[in-house]
């Protein structure tokens, strides 16, 4: 399978990192695989995890490493689609591991708050948006709690779930109707309990079992790292309310954004459209996990809707929003 990776890495990443149809990396793909290839690899993003693993393994430590690794994505292990995500993380953990800034994730946070800041970039807190101001059927900026309105020049960059963002935060005037009516058919995916232990000293584990409950989790940690409940001197428990109550986008403990099975990804994510950040309101980017490729692939939803807002300036740039809102008014029927 690493061999296999190998051949088509780049331009697999490539194709997760650019708004739908990724037409470049496609070309890639197609000179490196031919037909037959390209075939095998479009079973393989269809097959369960459950499937490609008794394909590919004996054993059974790979086909545990491939569900684990699949379901950090929320799809069952027997639905079709968590194979290729249980083999894509799996192969970047072998190649680059799973890496954690030095303080914390808080961190990656704080140095891209920096590093826009050092070209000139304001960032508010604790600052709750309720509303996306819209003119003729373009975002001309946001409008904070207090009252505050806060104008755009170029875009507005929707970091939100798609039900807040076109329920919400938009007059249901300016959404088209089809719009509304598809994301009626929006599927969250499953809530996340999330364990925080604070230790007195390290702890050596071996092999880890995740279950939903505390004391039930606690216990499949003591069995196979004995002592642990001794070293622990704090522990905070965030139920999925927790999660919401933190986080307004994390409806019901959902931190995905919205399932990843496959009938709510690609074209289908975060419904039936264009698969691509843009929103049918000009000057407007959905770029929250609700987006493609989904929060399964961190930041990935964010760099298209970024990348995509620069590219919408110049002659260029006007083409390819007509071309946009040719698309949308064809899939909403406006």
């Amino acid at each position: 399978m690493y061999e296999h990776w190998e051949q088509v890495r780049d331009a697999i990443l490539d194709a997760l990192f650019t708004p739908f149809p990724p037409l470049r990396a496609g070309a890639r793909l197609a000179r490196i695989l031919h037909t037959a290839g390209l075939l095998r690899l479009a079973r393989m993003g269809l097959l369960p995890v459950r499937r490609l693993g008794e394909e590919e393994f004996r054993g059974d430590s790979p086909k545990l490493l491939l569900t684990g690794n699949a379901l950090h994505a929320d799809i069952p292990p027997d639905a079709a689609g968590s194979g290729i995500f249980g083999w894509l993380l799996s192969m970047l953990g072998q190649e680059v591991g799973f890496p954690v800034p030095e303080g914390g994730a808080g961190r990656l946070a704080g140095a891209l708050r920096e590093r826009a800041e050092s070209h000139g970039a304001q960032v508010r807190v604790n600052s709750r948006v309720t509303r996306v101001e819209v003119r003729g059927r373009r975002a001309i900026g946001v409008r904070l709690a207090d009252g505050t309105a806060i104008a755009a020049r170029r875009a507005v960059l929707a970091d939100t779930s798609a039900p807040a963002l076109y329920r919400r935060l938009l007059d249901p005037s300016v959404v088209p109707e089809r719009m509304l009516r598809n994301l009626e058919h929006f599927q969250w995916d499953h809530g996340t309990l999330k364990l925080n232990w604070a230790l007195g000293e390290p702890l050596a584990l071996t092999v880890q079992e995740l279950r939903a409950h505390v004391d039930r989790v606690e216990d499949a940690v003591e069995r196979v790292a004995p002592g642990f409940r001794d070293r622990v001197v704090g522990r905070l428990v965030q139920n999925p309310g927790d999660l919401q109550s933190a986080n307004a986008n994390l409806v019901g403990g959902a931190i995905n954004g919205g399932t990843a099975s496959i009938h709510q990804q690609l074209v289908f994510r975060p419904s039936v459209g264009l698969g691509r950040p843009e929103t049918p309101i000009e000057g407007l980017y959905l770029a929250g996990a609700s987006a493609h490729p989904s929060g399964g692939v961190h930041g990935a939803a964010g760099w298209n809707a970024a990348r995509s807002a620069l590219r919408s300036g110049g002659p260029a740039g006007a083409a390819r929003r007509a071309l946009v809102r040719t698309a949308w008014a064809r899939v909403l029927g406006d």
